[in-house]
């Protein structure tokens, strides 16, 4: 009877944050991005968590949230909230810092570009997206080390042989063939029906030609600009430019 009353008396001398639960609630994620969505959103702002996920990262028995959410800053663009949650001594909520990688890497993502969080094997995995119709053009994992995340592993999208040297495009939309199959293996074949039609052209033909391909390439890079939608702009344009050559070839 007696260790039962030290027990209450214990429980009941503990601050009042240690009677609360430890694992993180996704309510109260909602309430902290609601405290930290800036003015514009309003004063009550709607928050939309579409991946909310626990784990253990440090090791320490206690889960820290992974969550994706979208505020209306977020806007058409996908997610604006991508954050690690911790839960702090005082029984509140902080932010864990996920590292930025090299800007580099971005080079290779077109169009809009976003990313989920979510944990993976032990690690923290950043799968970004872009508009270029591939599945995961870039994926970064993180593990826990030190106190912090650091970088792990870091997978992006190899380019695909084109006409031209990927390594040198000067122009994004060059780039940006290069890492679309479609498109790579399109401007393969319209390089090789524009030799074609050149070595069986008259010379006098010869400059009408290629005026005529540098303005196709000209209108291409103006109608179709890296934003959305720019693959399928891109194919067509290369899918009408081959028929058009192919046709002149057949006279």
């Amino acid at each position: 009877m007696m260790h039962l009353f030290f027990s209450v008396l214990i429980f009941a001398a503990q601050p009042h944050w240690a009677k609360t639960q430890t694992q993180i609630l996704q309510s109260e994620v909602e309430k902290r991005i609601q405290k930290d969505t800036p003015q514009e959103c309003g004063a009550d702002p709607k928050v939309n968590i579409v991946n909310f996920e626990l784990f253990d990262f440090n090791s320490d028995g206690k889960d820290e949230a992974v969550v994706v959410a979208y505020t209306c800053m977020g806007g058409t663009g996908g997610p604006d909230i991508q954050m690690v949650y911790t839960r702090t001594d005082d029984g509140g909520l902080a932010e864990v810092p996920v590292p930025d990688i090299d800007s580099r890497h971005f080079e290779k993502l077109f169009g809009n570009r976003n990313y989920t969080l979510s944990p993976r094997g032990g690690f923290l995995v950043a799968t970004w997206t872009d508009t270029s119709l591939r599945e995961k053009p870039l994926v970064v994992r993180y593990k826990w080390e030190k106190n912090k995340f650091a970088v792990a592993s870091i997978e992006e999208s190899k380019p695909f042989k084109t006409s031209f040297d990927c390594s040198k495009a000067a122009k994004e939309i060059e780039r940006a063939i290069c890492y679309v199959k479609p498109l790579a293996e399109l401007d393969i074949e319209l390089a090789n029906i524009y030799k074609q039609t050149l070595e069986e052209l008259k010379p006098d033909q010869i400059v009408s030609l290629k005026n005529s391909q540098m303005a196709w390439s000209m209108k291409r890079d103006k109608e179709c600009v890296i934003y959305k939608w720019w693959v399928e702009c891109i194919q067509k344009a290369y899918v009408d430019r081959i028929a058009s050559l192919k046709k002149q070839k057949a006279k």
